[in-house]
């Protein structure tokens, strides 16, 4: 059975293995998690690849250095 914590009005499901990153990739010092409307979780992590973010359609997508991007 699933725990479920919060109140009334926010309520958080625990699911287990929620953070399944690919072969070789890891968490580094995560200084910041963020969640959207669409229940995407951002994390920002000062590893290889600095933002990370989990949606329920892939267990994780990687995301290359964007600080350096220009328009």
């Amino acid at each position: 059975m699933a725990e479920t914590y919060g109140n009334i009005k926010f309520t958080y499901k625990y699911v287990d293995s929620w953070d399944s990153l690919p072969r070789g990739k890891s968490f580094l010092e995560c200084p910041g998690v963020a969640v959207d409307s669409k229940d995407n979780v951002y994390v920002l992590t000062r590893g290889e690849h600095p933002i990370i973010v989990f949606n329920s359609q892939t267990p994780s997508t990687i995301f290359p250095i964007l600080a350096n991007k220009t328009a």
